[in-house]
């Protein structure tokens, strides 16, 4: 046992300092560390030990939610804790809307999307998830049915399905070690009372745990490491179906032709590691089963929808996509547009663009495409309706919704992407460019 205040720093500080410096050499190559800080204890920990190692290197961002009495308080202790040590901190304010899942899953979805947000090229987040948290991550998915990938709990590095990496360096550091780490370095953070309550079952779940200890000692160091084995054997299968997935997913994209007659084992196996691939959460069972019934072995013709956690799993064209959620569009929503600067569309629609020898000369307004729109896109061809425009194309229903039309005095020049024959009479110089999003999570390294 220590027997000085140093020494209890020492020993406390080893375990997170061994998990950082044993880190920092399965991480990919970067521009540096983006700490999610909400000023909680772990978080803190993190942060100031992060920030020791790596000086010059790290920056936080605070997410404010709002939901508390509390939260602007703890947003300034957040600035002045950042200020002293000389850490660039930026604080985001989010608007957190509760749905079914309740208002701490809403929170979790608008925080993580705000932390999205606010990395630069090249950043890796960091996140201070625990050993605790890992083995109630662990239990809840066991609980959940949720197979080898969901029970093997969270990876401490794993791409986040656009270009970048998510890194949780302290799951093997247990909550009490990060405790005497935060006491011997004197630090001050604050606590949210809703880790220690709640109604949701994930809540319940964490408020349990201790009497699970108090029943079979060890239980969450055993968790821990069913995790590992489980990790070890998820790596295995993810090997063996390396070449199926490979071949099957494009751009975000997985093909559905044929798993129909695979083994259900496999196929859930593949969607796993489809979800896994994507950064997305590890579905269940349930969830799998509902996958098979009602998405997989839909008609060709169909188009249905299956809620995956905050997603959308929807098919189309014989393919499975993720989408996060999208803000409904406004059919009659419409504008004008003087196109001397970019247009930012609502529903994350994206943005219009226009370039050519100067502003345009005519009025342009600027709405989405109406059902039943018709249209010819080349001079002297047939007028068709642009529903068989958009089926030809393969244009997902999600992206047809948001296809803007430009007018000029009332006439259309453009649709989406496709010039009209008007534009050459009306618009001849100007040419008019629509950035659209990428709406469903794409794969790794697109």
């Amino acid at each position: 046992m220590p027997s000085s205040r140093g020494e209890a720093a020492g020993s406390a500080g080893a375990s997170l300092t061994h998990a950082l410096a044993a880190g920092f050499e399965a991480l990919p190559p970067h521009g540096g560390y983006c700490i999610g800080f909400s000023g909680g204890r772990d978080s803190t920990a993190l942060l100031d030990a992060l920030h020791g190692l790596r000086p010059g290197r790290v920056r936080a961002v605070h997410v404010h939610h709002g939901l508390h009495a509390s939260a602007d308080d703890w947003a300034e202790h957040c600035r002045r804790f950042c200020e002293a040590r000389g850490i660039g901190l930026d604080i985001r304010a989010v608007r957190v809307r509760p749905d079914g899942d309740g208002p701490e899953a809403a929170a979790r979805r608008a925080r993580h999307a705000a932390l999205q947000e606010a990395l630069r090229p090249g950043e890796l987040l960091v996140l201070a998830h625990h050993a605790d948290d890992q083995a109630e991550t662990v239990l809840f998915r066991l609980l959940r049915g949720g197979g080898t990938a969901g029970a093997a709990g969270m990876r401490a590095l794993r791409p986040t399905g656009d270009g970048g990496w998510l890194w949780r360096p302290l799951l093997g550091v247990t909550r009490d070690a990060i405790t005497a780490y935060c006491r011997a370095r004197e630090l001050q953070w604050v606590d949210d009372p809703g880790n220690h309550g709640g109604a949701n079952a994930r809540a319940r779940l964490r408020a349990a745990l201790p009497m699970l200890e108090a029943v079979v000692p060890g239980a969450a160091a055993a968790l821990r490491r069913h995790a590992g084995l489980l990790g070890d054997q998820q790596a295995l299968i993810a090997t063996a179906l390396g070449p199926d997935l490979a071949t099957r997913l494009h751009d975000g994209r997985l093909d559905l032709r044929g798993l129909r007659g695979w083994s259900r084992a496999r196929r859930h196996a593949l969607l796993r590691q489809y979800c896994a691939a994507l950064g997305a959460p590890v579905p269940g069972a349930a969830w799998l089963a509902e996958c098979d019934t009602s998405v997989i072995a839909a008609g060709a013709d169909r188009q249905p929808v299956l809620q995956l956690g905050a997603l959308r799993a929807c098919r189309f064209d014989d393919a499975l996509w993720l989408l996060p959620a999208l803000p409904p569009t406004e059919p009659a929503w419409c504008t004008n547009w003087d196109g001397c600067a970019p247009l930012s569309l609502p529903a994350a629609a994206g943005s219009l663009h226009c370039s050519g020898a100067g502003p345009p000369l005519h009025a342009l307004t600027v709405g989405f495409v109406a059902p039943g729109t018709r249209c010819r896109l080349t001079a002297g061809g047939r007028t068709q309706r642009l529903k068989h425009v958009f089926q030809r194309a393969g244009t997902p229903p999600w992206e047809r919704a948001r296809t803007p039309e430009i007018r000029a005095d009332g006439e259309p020049v453009q649709v989406g992407q496709w010039r009209l024959p008007a534009a050459n009479a009306y618009l001849p110089g100007t040419r008019f460019h629509w950035r659209k999003p990428h709406w469903h999570l794409p794969s790794e390294g697109t």
